[in-house]
């Protein structure tokens, strides 16, 4: 094999993980955060390289400062009470016609 196939393969493995982070991070974004904290706790400790250090606290999920949607606090679109919808806001009216002829 060649040098660019091994190039495009590299690519391909780089796109499949970033799409499979992207994926587990908005599907389970408490499990993301779990993972992420612990990966960043892990890799902060004092007895690793400083690099790794740096990398770890680059990691460190950032703090929700307040409760509001832009804070970013796992996009549950929950922000706040909700009031519970009408009944008549709950229920769309169909309305059949018949078929031209």
């Amino acid at each position: 094999m060649n040098t660019g196939l091994y190039l495009q393969y590299a690519v391909i493995v780089l796109l499949v993980a970033a799409s499979s982070v992207y994926l587990f991070r908005r599907l389970a974004p408490r499990a993301a955060a779990r993972w992420q904290t612990s990966a960043a706790a892990s890799l902060a400790k004092t007895r690793r390289p400083r690099a790794v250090r740096a990398l770890g606290r680059w990691l460190e999920p950032r703090a929700a400062a307040s409760g509001d949607c832009d804070s970013g606090c796992g996009g549950c679109s929950g922000c706040g009470k909700a009031e519970a919808p009408s009944a008549a806001e709950d229920q769309d009216v169909l309305q059949f016609r018949p078929p031209r002829k």
